[in-house]
């Protein structure tokens, strides 16, 4: 029963905090690869139905990698609803999206509700990729209705900031690259 308990809650646990990030990223490619968590600790309370792993956590599932000082899997039987919560100073989120870009995350905290299927970062809050950028103190992305909102923390007196990259096109006078265009003089 101990052991049956500690499989299921580690699988939860590493598969849908693994799940929640890449429906976001769209990299499907790493659903079906295998799922490894690495911790220097760990500890399952069966009474609270808990798995709790701690310092120095790695999951890691194909190019989805998610590193924390703690995470919490919790699991009420009665509603099947589960909750993970990873930790961190920061804890980061990292994937390899199937056009080869990579989309990075990072928060102090890092919480996804399956039952109801919103993932929320939580203090110093960012989301990165292809060098544009979301940064807040609560970032929430609800998979349901597809909605990314941002909003400043309880004691965070910044606002909001969002950084879009524009496209460098050749018809913009760029070369594509984001480089500034070639000097095709020569000094004699």
């Amino acid at each position: 029963m101990l052991k049956q308990f500690i499989i299921g809650v580690t699988s939860i646990a590493a598969l849908t905090l693994g799940l929640a990030v890449p429906t976001l990223a769209q990299g499907q490619d790493d659903f079906s690869q295998p799922i490894k968590i690495n911790a220097d600790d760990e500890s399952f309370d069966i009474k609270q139905n808990l798995a709790i792993f701690t310092n120095n956590v790695v999951i890691q599932q194909g190019t989805l990698r998610i590193e924390a000082d703690k995470l919490v899997a919790e699991r009420d039987r009665e509603r099947q609803v589960e909750v993970f919560v990873a930790t961190g100073a920061p804890a980061t989120y990292q994937q390899k999206l199937e056009d080869g870009s990579l989309i990075q995350a990072q928060a102090n905290e890092i919480r996804y509700d399956q039952l109801n299927q919103i993932l929320t970062l939580t203090g110093n809050a960012e989301v990165n990729q292809n060098d544009s950028l979301v940064r807040g103190g609560v970032l929430r992305y609800d998979f349901n209705a597809q909605v990314l909102t941002s909003e400043r923390g309880e004691d965070d007196n910044e606002q909001v900031e969002t950084i879009i990259m524009p496209r460098n096109t050749e018809r913009e006078g760029g070369n594509g690259n984001n480089q500034p265009p070639a000097d095709n003089t020569s000094n004699p």
